[in-house]
């Protein structure tokens, strides 16, 4: 998929392509998505956190580091097509904020 923005020039959006990642990179990543997929499941608990959306924001970032949970999103995008839609959405931000911050 290729994003139509004028800042990225048709760039393919994929806010963690794995080409020249380091370990750091790595591991913020890695820990940004867990994080989010704990406050999911806190959020399931408490009745004011909605924890779906940290669910679907945490398999979205690990989606780049693991299949199991690419193979989740393209299940999700299968099901829920307005749902793959915002969640382009947030990837096509996320490479832009992972560019401007990593460049």
């Amino acid at each position: 998929m290729t994003c139509i923005c004028t800042q990225c020039r048709g760039a393919i959006a994929d806010p963690f392509a794995k080409q020249g990642r380091t370990r750091i990179q790595r591991a913020l990543l890695l820990t940004a998505g867990w994080f989010l997929i704990g406050v999911a499941m806190v959020g399931w608990i408490l009745p004011l956190l909605p924890g779906y959306v940290f669910f679907l924001l945490g398999l979205l970032v690990l989606s780049s580091e693991y299949v199991w949970a690419e193979k989740l999103v393209q299940k999700v995008r299968r099901r829920f097509p307005r749902v793959s839609s915002r969640m382009d959405g947030f990837a096509h931000s996320m490479t832009l904020r992972w560019n401007a911050v990593f460049s």
